[in-house]
C-alpha cells in the first residue's frame, strides 16, 4: 500500500539579477579632474567600494613598475613614460601605479601625469609620493606638477595612488623634467656677478653641480671646484667645407643670410690664438686647435652688413656654452664686412679686441652694463658705471678716460676673475711675453698705451720700460 507523501508549501525567495555597477570614470590631467558617467557592465565593483570596508579584499597582484628612461635636453635632464592605451587591461583591481626613474643630484625635478581611473559610490582621492634612494619614508608631491630637488643621485620610485576602492583604468602617462643646476647665486662680489652670464651658461660636463673650491680669485670669492668646470676643450676655424648652415639659418633666418659665411684670415686666427693663450694663463682651462672640424669653439666670419642680409649693429655674435642643442659646441662669428673697420685683428685694434670679447661670451662671460648690440634691455646684476668701461672689462661698451680712443689688448681685472670664477685660478700662470714653464718672462712697454691686464702668479716676471720714451708711473697693487 503506498501512501502519498505530503509536505508543507513554502513561498521560495523572490530573486532578480543583480544590476550592473554604475560607475565614473574620472580622467585627471595634471591633478585637474574631469567626470564623466559610464556603464561598465564587466567591471564589479571591490568590496571596500560598497561595503565602507577600508580594505582592499581580493585585489590583484600590484603591477610591473614602469620605467622612465631619462635623458638630456641641453643641459637639463627629462624623461617621459609611453603613453598607455589601458594601464588596467584586466580590469583587475589596481589602486596604485609605479614608475621609477634615476635623477642625478642637485637637480630641481618637475612631474607631470595624465591618468584615468572608475570610481564607485565612495568618492576618492588620488595622491602622487616620491621615494628617493636615501629616503627612508616617502615624500608627498602635488599632482598638479608636484617639484623637488633630488638629494641623492640614483633610482628614484614615484607612486600614484587611490582610495575608497577605486581603480586606475585607461590612460596612464607621466613626464619627468629636471632643470640643470645653476651657478651659484653671487661669487661673492657684485663686480664678478656682473659679467656673469649664469643659469647654465659655462662650459661643464652634463649632470653636473657646481661646488666651490678652496683656491681664491679675490678677498671673499672662491673659484668653482675643479669637477664644476670642463679643464680642457678643443677650437677649430670653420672652413668653406665644415660651414654649419643649420646654425647661420638659425642665427641669421633671414632668406639669403646664410650665404655670408667665410673663413677667418691669418691675422684673426692669431688673435684668437692668443686670447686661448691668454684664458690657460690666468685659468686651468686648456685649449687644443681641432684641425678635423670637431672643435668645441667654432670660429669663422660673417659678412653683417644689412645690404646683403645681415644684421645690423653686430660686430661679432657667440653663441652661448648651454645653446641647445649644442652643449659641446659654440659657434662664434666675426663681421667680415669690410666696412665694419674689423680688417686689421692685430693687437691694440678694434679686430683683436672684438675677437676676444666674442670668446669671452663663448665661455660665458656677458655685457657687464645694461645694454645689447641689437638695442633693448640686458640682464643684471651690472657693474656701477665708474667701472662699467674698458679699463676694466672688455666685455664692456663703454670708455672713460683712460681708454678713449684705444681698444683692449686683453681681458681686463674682472673678465680675469670671472673667468677665474668659473674655470679654477691658475697659480702657476704668466702672460709676460717669453714666458716658459714659469721660467719668467717679460711685460714690456712701449710709448703706445696699452689697455691690457698684466697677470703674474710665478714672481719672476720682468717689467721693460726700456721701450718708452717717456715717464712712467708704476704700481704693483693686484688689482690696479
Amino acid at each position: 500500500m503506498t501512501s502519498a507523501i505530503s509536505a508543507t508549501s513554502r513561498a521560495l525567495p523572490f530573486s532578480r539579477a543583480a544590476p550592473v555597477p554604475v560607475a565614473k570614470l574620472v580622467n585627471v590631467v595634471n591633478g585637474v579632474a574631469k567626470t564623466s558617467q559610464v556603464q561598465k557592465a564587466l567591471v564589479t565593483p571591490p568590496i571596500s567600494a560598497v561595503s565602507g570596508s577600508g580594505g582592499l579584499a581580493g585585489s590583484d597582484s600590484p603591477a610591473a613598475p614602469l620605467t622612465v628612461d631619462m635623458g638630456y635636453l641641453g643641459y637639463d635632464h627629462r624623461g617621459v613614460t609611453s603613453t598607455i592605451s589601458d594601464i588596467n587591461a584586466s580590469d583587475g583591481e589596481m589602486p596604485t601605479i609605479t614608475v621609477k626613474a634615476q635623477l642625478i643630484k642637485g637637480f630641481s625635478y618637475s612631474l607631470t601625469s595624465s591618468f584615468s581611473y572608475l570610481r564607485y559610490a565612495k568618492t576618492p582621492s588620488a595622491s602622487l609620493t616620491a621615494l628617493g634612494p636615501d629616503d627612508t619614508q616617502a615624500k608627498a608631491l602635488s599632482l598638479k606638477g608636484g617639484s623637488f630637488i633630488a638629494k641623492a643621485s640614483g633610482d628614484y620610485t614615484f607612486t600614484w595612488s587611490l582610495n575608497n576602492g577605486a581603480r586606475f583604468d585607461g590612460a596612464f602617462s607621466a613626464n619627468i623634467e629636471g632643470k640643470a643646476p645653476a651657478l651659484p647665486k653671487t661669487t661673492g662680489s657684485t663686480n664678478i656677478d656682473a659679467l656673469l652670464q649664469r643659469g647654465s651658461a659655462w662650459w661643464h660636463d652634463k649632470g653636473t653641480t657646481p661646488t666651490l673650491s678652496t683656491s681664491q680669485v679675490m678677498a671673499k670669492v672662491f673659484a668653482l671646484s675643479s669637477g664644476s668646470s670642463r679643464q680642457a676643450l678643443t677650437y677649430s676655424f670653420i672652413s668653406a667645407n665644415t660651414v654649419p648652415t643649420d646654425i647661420l639659418k638659425n642665427d641669421f633666418p633671414n632668406a639669403g643670410q646664410d650665404k655670408q659665411f667665410a673663413e677667418m684670415d691669418t691675422q684673426q686666427k692669431e688673435a684668437v690664438k692668443a686670447a686661448l693663450r691668454y684664458i690657460s694663463a690666468v685659468t686651468n682651462l686648456r685649449f687644443t686647435e681641432a684641425t678635423d672640424g670637431s672643435g668645441n669653439l667654432q670660429l669663422g666670419d660673417y659678412n653683417m652688413d644689412p645690404q646683403v642680409g645681415g644684421k645690423v649693429g653686430l660686430d661679432g655674435v657667440s653663441n652661448l656654452p648651454d645653446s641647445y642643442p649644442m652643449t659641446d659646441k659654440v659657434y662664434t662669428f666675426l663681421n667680415s664686412n669690410p666696412n665694419s673697420g674689423l680688417g686689421d685683428s692685430t693687437p691694440g685694434t678694434k679686430g683683436w679686441s672684438d675677437i676676444w670679447h666674442e670668446i669671452g661670451h663663448a665661455l660665458g662671460l656677458k655685457h657687464p652694463g645694461n645694454y645689447e648690440a641689437t638695442g633693448g634691455a640686458a640682464t643684471g646684476p651690472f657693474l656701477p658705471s665708474a667701472l662699467d668701461n674698458k679699463q676694466y672689462s672688455i666685455m664692456s661698451y663703454k670708455t672713460n678716460a683712460n681708454t678713449q680712443g684705444l681698444h683692449n689688448q686683453s681681458y681686463m681685472l674682472y673678465d680675469v676673475a670671472a673667468l677665474q670664477f668659473l674655470y679654477g685660478v691658475n697659480g702657476s700662470g704668466s702672460t709676460a711675453q717669453g714666458d716658459v714653464g714659469g721660467a719668467g718672462g717679460s711685460f714690456s712697454f712701449s710709448d703706445t698705451a696699452p689697455v691690457s691686464t698684466l697677470y703674474s702668479a710665478t714672481g719672476k716676471d720682468t717689467i721693460d720700460l726700456s721701450g718708452s720714451d717717456k715717464g712712467s708711473a708704476i704700481n704693483l697693487n693686484a688689482g690696479t
